[in-house]
């Protein structure tokens, strides 16, 4: 068996440190420190990086805290309107975990056939492992555009036409799909889910239609959920409320378990177990991606934070 060359050795190395730098982030972010991207650009510096990343790990419990949060909460307008704002990388897993609840034959899919691919990797050809990577790869992306509807939402609901406007704003990265809007017609609705993903209400639409450009699920807040059953009652829209009969917490739990294991655990033991057929394709790409993301996201942030910093001088 030949022995791996210097240049596969650094590529595991750089992809290692990627992975690092996408930790720091998100741990950055979930304890809202300032500046959370210069944390991961610090630890994704070829090389260099393992040594922020050691003094991150030593010093990250007194590192200064943001005291601007990004805005996270539901905010109704009316007795009809309310708007959701879920900005900010911290808040990135509970989008995801919002557009995961969603969805019926697309997920039965994502949840199948990283196992089948796996099946095959063993018995047929390990070079399978790529396919296997590669779709998961694809899958993540998918739910990461899904998850924009949940960013900054505005929900109006218009009895008088028996209709639900929604309008979203999207992301405010350059990469990020901008503004939609969307008119969900009651009628076109076979079924509602109503589950609790955490504290926040989510309802989940079923169409007539198997697929459907229309939003699959909506954050509801608290106040608002009287209004939406009332509206779903009257065009005998059926509820499967499974806040009220308790089930909710077994199928968020279920359906996030899921999700963990067919696109997180077996793409990542799959790379373990098959380096020579997991990291030299789809993972490359794939980290190259998250490199341009990062990089768009840290001019974006330079360019609007010059731009406040001339607005502010001119005054």
């Amino acid at each position: 068996m030949a022995a791996p060359s210097v240049a596969s050795i650094l590529v595991v190395v750089l992809i290692v440190q990627l992975i690092l730098a996408v930790g720091v982030l998100i741990d950055a972010n979930r304890r809202e420190l300032t500046h959370p991207l210069g944390y991961a650009y610090g630890v994704s510096v070829p090389l260099a990086g393992y040594l922020v990343f050691a003094a991150y790990l030593t010093r990250r419990r007194e590192l200064p805290p943001n005291a601007a949060h990004p805005q996270t909460h539901s905010e109704p307008e009316s007795e009809f309107v309310w708007t959701i704002e879920n900005r900010g990388l911290r808040r990135l897993p509970w989008r995801l975990a919002y557009a995961i609840q969603d969805g019926t034959t697309l997920w039965r899919v994502a949840k199948t056939t990283p196992l089948l691919l796996l099946v095959c990797t063993i018995l047929v050809d390990p070079r399978i492992a790529n396919f296997l990577i590669l779709f998961c790869l694809l899958f993540w992306l998918t739910y990461l555009t899904t998850a924009r509807l949940f960013i900054d939402t505005t929900v109006r609901l218009q009895p008088s036409d028996d209709t639900i406007q929604v309008t979203g704003r999207g992301s405010d990265h350059p990469l990020s799909p901008g503004r939609y809007d969307h008119e969900i017609d009651l009628s076109e609705l076979t079924r509602v889910e109503l589950r609790r993903v955490g504290t926040q209400p989510l309802a989940i639409l079923r169409y007539t239609k198997r697929f459907s450009n229309s939003p699959r699920s909506l954050v509801v807040p608290d106040e608002q959920l009287a209004e939406l059953r009332h509206l779903l009652d009257a065009n005998d829209v059926p509820i499967h409320d499974r806040i009220r009969d308790g089930s909710s917490r077994g199928a968020v739990q279920r359906r996030c378990t899921e999700g963990v294991v067919s696109l997180l655990v077996l793409p990542l033991a799959t790379g373990v177990v098959w380096p020579q057929h997991s990291l030299s394709g789809p993972v490359v790409a794939f980290s190259l991606f998250c490199l341009l993301w990062l990089a768009v996201k840290g001019v974006n942030d330079v360019i609007e934070y010059a731009s406040t910093q001339l607005r502010t001088a001119l005054r």
